[in-house]
């Protein structure tokens, strides 16, 4: 019952380090690192690439060429109209080679208001991981 609680974290975690230091040798520039509960990315704006492990298949990891995503956007999941609104999901997405790709910043098992924190938190993480995507080329096709 352990391994299974904290035995995927404990894997993913590790494996992402192993994945960074395996790129530091490969002379891929960790310029920024962001790590959501399913899926790291890794941006290098030099060589123009970003790295992405996933939490299901911790042993492959994809490093992916920014003339191949298309778009980047974010997604504030707004859900209901008037004061009813919310979200209980945060992400950011981007289409590499026609695949959609998302990215979770917040996840909850409720909905929240969308001028709570925790929303405006993961809208403002989105925000910065779509810029970041753009400044290392994304959409520059």
């Amino acid at each position: 019952m352990l391994w299974w609680v904290f035995g995927g974290r404990l894997l993913f975690r590790a494996r992402t380090k192993a994945v960074e230091r395996e790129l530091d040798s490969r002379g891929f520039q960790r310029e920024y690192t962001f790590s959501s509960g399913s899926c790291t990315v890794i941006i290098d704006t030099e060589h123009q690439q970003i790295a992405l492990l996933f939490f299901w298949k911790p042993f492959t990891y994809f490093v992916i060429p920014t003339s191949s995503i298309s778009r980047a956007w974010v997604d504030d999941g707004r859900m209901g109209s008037g004061f009813m609104a919310g979200s209980s999901r945060v992400s950011f997405l981007f289409l590499a080679d026609g695949v959609k790709v998302r990215i979770n910043t917040f996840v909850s098992n409720k909905r929240w208001r969308m001028d709570s924190d925790h929303i405006l938190t993961g809208i403002s993480k989105a925000d910065r991981m779509v810029r970041l995507l753009q400044n290392a080329g994304v959409g520059a096709n």
